[in-house]
Order: structure tokens, then C-alpha cells, then sequence
């Protein structure tokens, strides 16, 4: 959906409040480590799988003070990403899901009493299984991959004792949880770690085919690396489900990928979104790129890259700015550096390598960039060089690379 259309949808949708958001009553999001919140970008927990259900968690006190502060209208602390985000012209996951969900705010916008709106489970899951991966992202941690573990260790910033880091702990753990609301579930987000390398997906979608639900609309973040765990395809299940949409990660082509997002190939990468285009042409699939200073240069490459190799158009493009590690955000670059970027990524826009000509796809792809634009000049963190400089020299040491050739022109 292009950005203009999402935020109108949303502001018509969500009347009253400029901070209103629908999340609080129809999602509830579990993380890897069994954590519990309204969603993935709010800043705390209300409960742990560890000490309650979802279905507690979602009828308890503290979702319930959230909810009442959104129809009161006050912004509230834990949301400050999505709040950053838009101040930036981005468009943030508040804004995306009162677009989703646009028909369920507009009636608790409606309602007389919007604080008894909610159901008695959530119609939405973005569930976190496990931190288990294959890559070692410089900008992820421990806590949403396994293969951190060995350089949290080096570092002081492990999120456990172990590599592996579990919610639901089973398969049969997690469809328990999920049972007693299953007849009212629409919707459920996977990522991870990497959900398709996960068991327990792959078990939760045969739960749900052979219980009939496969109406239920399912999502996903993926690096792309596999399409397969042992026998089980993904493709073969996601043939039985309508609705599918797949967000594949990407911060840059060939080596710089590579040195990015460690574990990464380029080759295996496009191979596998050729194998999703042939296999499950049904499924709606979007490149998400986070932009940080690793890799916002290389941006026009990478478009060219995507649609020459991958097929992607202007639509298929998602573009989002990275905000934590603060020191990897685009606002670390010098002022004169910024301005470079500038200039070049709007020559790049419309010279993107993109074929897609229609005005929704050519305007979000403008868009975006105005809005990555935007956010890096928002604020200058460029005092914040020494600590990226020390953070890279600890990972480089590590893993024997060069990152200072992620940072050119920057590197102290």
C-alpha cells in the first residue's frame, strides 16, 4: 500500500487521537525470550509466558491501561519508536496496522464504551518462537539470533546462558497457548531469529491445515536462506493458505551483504526468491531493506541489483531506518556527508533500476526516500562516531573482517 494511502486510511480510521493505535486491541506480541507486549516496537513487557497465558496477559490489567491510554490520547513512553518514526515522515508500525486494521478501529473509534472493544483473544499474533538463526547481523544481538551468542560473549551483551533462546519452549507448548482463541485468530506475523528455519512453525501450520484454518492470513519477516527444514517445504504449506505475505530482508548485494548481515549469500538469496516466485506465485513479496550508515550509500545498487536479478519493482520496496543501535543510524554522518547522500539518493529515485512505471509504486519509492532523507538529517549523532568506531573494532576482532569498509568517509 503506498505511503499517502496507508496514512489516510489510518488518520480516517483512527478519529480523535493522533496517537491512536489499534494494536493494543487485537494483537498481542511474544518474544523470543517469552515476553509479552501489544507489539514488537513497544518499549517494556506486560506479562512473560513464563508466569501467565496469552489469554491472561491479553484480558490483564496492564494491556487494559494501555488501551484507556489511547482513548484518552496520551502518548505514551513505551511507543516513542513509532512516535520518532513519524515525526520522521516514516511511515511507522502504528501507522501500517490501524491501515490493516482499519475497519476494527474505525469501530472502536465508534464506540461508546472503545475500552470494552476488544475481544476476549487477540485477532492477531506476532509470534517469536525462538532466537534461532543462521546469520549474525551487525546491527542484530543475541536476543533475536543464536549465532550472536559466541561475539555477546566477547562483547558482555549476551540475553542468556545459552546460544538458544525459547518462548513457547514446544510446538504442542505454543498451540496450547493459542487454542483457546484460535476460532477468533485472522492473523499471525512469524520472524524470529528465522522462522523458516524454526520447527515450530512448521508444525503450527500443519496444526492449522489439518484444523481447517487456513484462512488465516499469515506474514512473515525471512533472510530468504532456506525454504525448506529436512523434508517439510514451506512451499507446500503455504499452498494451502490464501493469504501470504513475506517481507525478505535485505541491506545490500554481493559482499557488502555479506559483511552486513553475516551469514548472508547473495546467490542463495536471489535463488530462493526465483524459487518462491515459481513455487508460490500467490504470495505477496515485498524487500525490506533496513537503512543504516552501513549501507545507505550503497542503496542505488542495490535497487538495480533487486530488479535486475529478483524482479522487483518500486512497489516492492520497503524502506525503513534503522533506530537501535543508536550509533548505526543514519544520523551519525557528518554534515557534509549528509548532504552527499541526499543529492544522490534523489538522483537515484527515479533511475532506482526499478520497472515499476505505476503511480502508487514510483510514489511510494520517492516517498520512502524523501522519508529516509528525512530522518537522517533529523538529528546529529555524529558524536556518536568513537562509540560505532569501538563497537566495529570489538565485532572485527571477533570475526577477523574489515567493517571500517562499511563506514567510507566516516571511519575514525
Amino acid at each position: 500500500m503506498p505511503p499517502g494511502k496507508c496514512v489516510k486510511i489510518a488518520s480516517e480510521a483512527a478519529k480523535g487521537s493522533p496517537f491512536m493505535c489499534v494494536l493494543p486491541w487485537v494483537n498481542l506480541h511474544v518474544a523470543t525470550n517469552g515476553a509479552i507486549s501489544p507489539c514488537c516496537e513497544f518499549g517494556g513487557t506486560i506479562a512473560r509466558l513464563s508466569d501467565t497465558t496469552l489469554e491472561q496477559a491479553w484480558n490483564g490489567p496492564q494491556l487494559l491501561s494501555i488501551r484507556r491510554s489511547f482513548v484518552d490520547g496520551a502518548p505514551l513512553q513505551a511507543c516513542r519508536k513509532c512516535i520518532d518514526r513519524e515525526a520522521s515522515g516514516e511511515i511507522s508500525l502504528r501507522v501500517q496496522s490501524n491501515a490493516r486494521f482499519a475497519s476494527t478501529l474505525s469501530e472502536i473509534s465508534a464506540a461508546s464504551e472503545p475500552l470494552a472493544h476488544a475481544s476476549a483473544f487477540p485477532i492477531a499474533l506476532d509470534l517469536r518462537f525462538s532466537n534461532l538463526c543462521n546469520f549474525s547481523c551487525r546491527s542484530c544481538w543475541h536476543g533475536a539470533s543464536s549465532r550472536w551468542f559466541s561475539d555477546a560473549q566477547a562483547i558482555g551483551l549476551t540475553a542468556g546462558r545459552s546460544a538458544l533462546i525459547s518462548s513457547f519452549g514446544s510446538a504442542d507448548a505454543a498451540k496450547a497457548q493459542i487454542e483457546p482463541g484460535l476460532a477468533s485468530l485472522e492473523f499471525i506475523y512469524f520472524a524470529g531469529g528465522e522462522p523458516l528455519l524454526q520447527e515450530e512453525h512448521y508444525a503450527l501450520l500443519q496444526w492449522l491445515i489439518d484444523l481447517r484454518r487456513t484462512d488465516i492470513r499469515l506474514a512473515y519477516n525471512s533472510n530468504m536462506s532456506a525454504m525448506a527444514l529436512r523434508d517439510c517445504s514451506v512451499f507446500d504449506l503455504w499452498s494451502k493458505f490464501r493469504n501470504v505475505e513475506v517481507d525478505a530482508s535485505v541491506d545490500a548485494a554481493g559482499d557488502l551483504g555479506a559483511l552486513i548481515r553475516k551469514g548472508f549469500d547473495w546467490n542463495v538469496f536471489v535463488a530462493n526468491v526465483l524459487a518462491l516466485r515459481n513455487n508460490a506465485p500467490h504470495v505477496r513479496l515485498r524487500f525490506g531493506v533496513t537503512v543504516s550508515v552501513m549501507n545507505i550509500m550503497a542503496l542505488p545498487e542495490l535497487f538495480k541489483s533487486l530488479e535486475s536479478e529478483c524482479g522487483a519493482n518500486a512497489g516492492d520496496l520497503f524502506l525503513h531506518s534503522l533506530q537501535s543501535p543508536a550509533f548505526y543510524r543514519t544520523q551519525v554522518l557528518p554534515l557534509e556527508l549528509k548532504t552527499h547522500v541526499a543529492t544522490m539518493l534523489r538522483k537515484a529515485q527515479m533511475a532506482s533500476g526499478t520497472s515499476d512505471t505505476s503511480d502508487d509504486g514510483m510514489d511510494r519509492l520517492m516517498h520512502q526516500i524523501e522519508s529516509l532523507i528525512e530522518y537522517m538529517n533529523a538529528k546529529d549523532l555524529s558524536g556518536l562516531r568513537p562509540q560505532l568506531a569501538e563497537h566495529t573494532r570489538r565485532i572485527d576482532s571477533q570475526r577477523h573482517e574489515n567493517g571500517y569498509a562499511l563506514f567510507p568517509g566516516i571511519a575514525s
